[in-house]
């Protein structure tokens, strides 16, 4: 296969045609205006380098010996003749599209477009090529630029291996551009996803993409496509072709200071970039050309490095409060593994940069980075009858989702093999670099198990936000009802939920049990043993930790878990024991009675061809639903097995004073760990811990800037009367506020108060069975604490900026959870 044209099918398979190539076929089959053209295939390279005995070993330490070992087998490929039928290919399909035309010879290789890898300028490319001897020779020089000093450099840096390197080359009809340019269906620059960013010279867009060349920038509204204002530069120079090959050519005076761009071609680039990024459901950076009035589209990539913007929005829910160096240095190390892993399984472009990063110890996420991947949509699908028509290549784009789940599955096993290894090790007699091996194994362990992870909560995002908008198309009445049916699951919080509600039902039916429980607090009724004289309770709650023990109060894994301070546990069935009615038990019988309900008034309403895909399509909510809570369960296990090698290796240093306590080590960073275990030089170590730690507990007791861009002291209003955040849930509750900030202050939580919290997550749930109403600082619709609020039928009102700050302990407010407003009442 050394030849494919641009509407092949197989065109668009990267590891054939490279990331320049596989782009052009998709853009040309899918109609654009894209200059017509081939490709010649990897396979074909592949087939030149057969018999050639490449030698790989490079010096990347010694820029002078690199390109010296380059230059060599650049040479040495010189020398080798193209394949004979290879030759043939090319002047048949010259010959088709037309042997006297001008053609552009471009480098395509298959490690482009992956991730990390733009590979701009690091290979070659040849611009107004004539006749067929001429432009064999560009498509071999090309090949063998896949061995310039710069492509070799810069694939080592990325971390790929030379030998997986190929090359691919596209031969395209040249457009000889009166202008062109490239434009961005966002402004990179500033972030703003409203804007098109669009820069513009006469000729060809090689003066443009360069970057070298004084040129014209437009920022044009992306809703009206008006424009919003410009930049004209005054330019001296543009690039032209020749007899063969390209020419540097001075712009006329006239024509230098005048913008190139009339206002209607500024329109018609702008809707070409809009109509791109629809078609690739994602925003693109594309160049284009102008000739004789005819615009052309000749390249189009996805936009995934943007200037980063760091705000509480992303992070709030999921890290509500500070966190020690090392546990985000761990999970930081994790999770922009599992991004970069979810986004290729998930078919999305790489992203270039950090999604989270930490501040004075509050995790902030890159909202610029969220809103360029999680805003975008998946389909832009308007009725029914359209989405009738697009279920083959629907179930093709998000095949990834209904395979997920089972190979997920089959991994699970292998890691709770692993972690029940590294449980049964005994780590007393082991020295530091032994129990430093321990801590690094359960990182690896732990990050090999979170690599499908993010695409799992990514995946579940999309498949509700999808669901519901189909469910919108069906019956916008009935949409919000048949939404919380079918996501509504028996999961394991659910599960563990309703063990807890047995072990308050079997303390309320033993009234000596019951009077221990309301007079005595939760850590004194286990330092007293006082749980000993209830020997089948006291069985009951110790298998209730001995299996759920590894679940986290607060994400940092400084904090003990369940197992480590089961007075927590109790200090819920304490709150459960406050409501007399405890009627929200919820049974598994009546979850699947009121899920069956609602799948029977959907089927009933869609068209039979729709039918079966709705059966698919609701099993598949339910199983994400499932499985989203599922992994964060087992993700958890990996915190105990944490804080057992740090306490270990934190009571080593603490016996030569390096440190005061041992689990002072989460305050240090895990290189700076790392580096003193190996070398036993401790002091850097206990000097940073020191500081660290200090840090912490200065930041612990300050409520963080939600957004780090902006002086937010202006907008925070602390005599307001009237808060409005996210509708979650249902209904109208008035009552007194109690501030949940931890676990510390499960105990002293009043029923029938108003719950206000940053965040909630599932080990917070018993808190609702006495709360009346919820109001975090973070969260949306399908946050734990909205789903949580919805099951028990209380209102909800979700993000309310600065909440923690505004309201006290006692405070009366009205919760208006169905417009999503808190009212102060005194």
């Amino acid at each position: 296969m050394n030849i494919l044209k641009f509407n092949d099918p197989k065109a668009v398979n990267i590891a054939l045609c490279g990331g320049k190539g596989a782009s052009l076929a998709k853009m040309s089959q899918a109609g654009f205006a894209v200059p017509q053209g081939f490709i010649v295939t990897a396979s074909a390279y592949k087939k030149f380098i057969a018999n050639a005995n490449l030698e790989l070993n490079f010096e990347y330490g010694n820029l002078e010996i690199l390109e010296k070992q380059s230059e060599n087998l650049r040479k040495k490929l010189l020398n080798l003749p193209l394949p004979d039928d290879l030759k043939d290919e090319i002047k048949e399909n010259l010959a088709l599209l037309g042997a006297n035309k001008s053609y552009s010879v471009r480098s395509s290789s298959t490690l482009e477009d992956l991730a990390n890898s733009a590979f701009a300028g690091a290979h070659d490319t040849f611009l107004n090529q004539k006749g067929i001897d001429e432009i064999t020779q560009k498509i071999k020089e090309c090949f063998i630029s896949l061995w310039l000093p710069r492509a070799i450099a810069y694939r080592h840096k990325q971390g790929f291996a030379q030998a997986n390197a190929d090359m691919a080359v596209v031969v395209q009809e040249m457009i000889f551009a009166d202008k062109a340019g490239v434009s961005f269906a966002i402004n990179p620059v500033n972030g703003n996803f409203d804007e098109i960013l669009i820069n513009a010279n006469y000729g060809l867009g090689e003066s443009v993409v360069c970057g070298e060349y004084d040129v014209d920038e437009y920022h044009i509204d992306k809703n009206s496509l008006n424009l919003i204002s410009s930049v004209i530069a005054n330019k001296q120079k543009s690039i032209l072709w020749g007899e063969n090959g390209t020419y540097e050519s001075e712009i006329q005076p006239n024509l230098a200071n005048l913008a190139c761009l009339s206002e209607d071609e500024l329109k018609q680039i702008a809707q070409l970039n809009i109509k791109t990024s629809a078609h690739y459901g994602f925003v693109q950076d594309i160049e284009w050309a102008i000739k004789d009035n005819k615009l052309y589209l000749l390249q189009s990539r996805p936009i995934t490095t943007i200037i980063p913007h760091f705000t509480r929005d992303e992070s709030a829910e999921r890290y509500p409060s500070v966190i020690t160096p090392l546990t985000w240095d761990y999970v930081d190390l994790a999770f922009h593994i599992s991004l970069k892993h979810s986004f290729e399984l998930m078919g999305l472009p790489p992203f270039n940069g950090k999604w989270f990063a930490m501040f004075d110890n509050y995790i902030y996420g890159n909202q610029n980075a969220v809103n360029l991947y999680m805003q975008t949509p998946p389909l832009n699908i308007k009725n029914l009858e359209q989405l009738a028509q697009i279920l083959p290549s629907l179930k093709q784009k998000f095949s990834y989702a209904f395979s997920l789940p089972n190979s997920w599955n089959i991994n699970l096993s292998n890691y709770l093999l692993q972690i029940g290894g590294l449980k049964a090790q005994n780590l007393d007699n082991k020295n530091e670099k032994e129990i430093w091996e321990f801590i690094q194994n359960l990182v690896d362990v732990g990050t090999e198990y979170f690599k499908p992870n993010i695409a799992i909560s990514i995946t579940q995002f999309m498949i509700y936000k999808f669901f519901m908008r189909f469910l919108q198309m069906i019956d916008e009445s009935r949409a919000a009802s048949w939404f919380d049916a079918l996501c509504t699951a028996q999961t394991k919080t659910s599960l563990i939920n309703n063990e807890i509600l047995s072990l308050a039902s079997q303390v309320a039916q033993n009234s000596e049990l019951k009077d221990i429980f309301i007079s005595r607090n939760s850590r004194q009724i286990l330092s007293e043993n006082l749980l000993d004289k209830f020997s089948d309770f006291k069985a009951k709650f110790e298998k209730f930790i001995d299996l759920h023990g590894h679940r986290e109060v607060e994400f940092d894994s400084y904090i003990p878990t369940w197992a480590e301070a089961p007075h927590i546990v109790l200090d819920n069935i304490k709150n459960i024991l406050n409501n007399p009615a405890m009627q929200h038990k919820n049974k598994s019988s009546e979850i699947s009675a009121k899920t069956n309900k609602a799948l029977s008034e959907i089927l009933n309403a869609v068209p039979k061809n729709l039918q079966e895909f709705t059966l698919e399509f609701a099993n598949l909510v339910q199983i994400y639903t499932i499985l989203d809570d599922e992994e964060h369960y087992q993700t958890t296990r990996l915190t105990p097995m944490m804080r057992k090698g740090i306490k270990a290796l934190g009571e080593k240093l603490a016996q030569k004073d390096i440190i005061a306590e041992p689990y002072d080590l989460f305050f240090a960073h895990l290189q700076t760990l790392e580096i003193a275990v190996k070398s036993g030089e401790y002091e850097s170590l206990a000097s940073e811990i020191q500081s660290n730690k200090t840090a912490y507990l200065k930041n612990k007791n300050l409520t963080p800037k939600w957004d780090l861009s902006v002086d937010e002291k202006s907008e925070f209003n602390p005599n307001a009367k009237i808060l409005k955040g996210l509708p979650a849930s249902m209904g109208v509750a008035e009552g007194s506020v109690c501030v949940v900030r931890s676990s510390d202050d499960f105990a002293n939580f009043i029923p029938n108060s108003i719950l206000v919290a940053r965040t909630t997550n599932p080990a917070w749930t018993p808190l609702f069975y006495s709360a009346k109403a919820l109001i975090t600082e973070s969260g949306g619709v399908l946050s734990h604490g909205a789903v949580s609020a919805r099951e028990m039928k209380i209102p909800a009102v979700m993000a309310v900026k600065s909440v923690m700050q505004i309201l006290q302990n006692g405070q009366k407010v009205r919760v208006d959870g169905k417009n999503g407003i808190v009212e102060i009442l005194d």
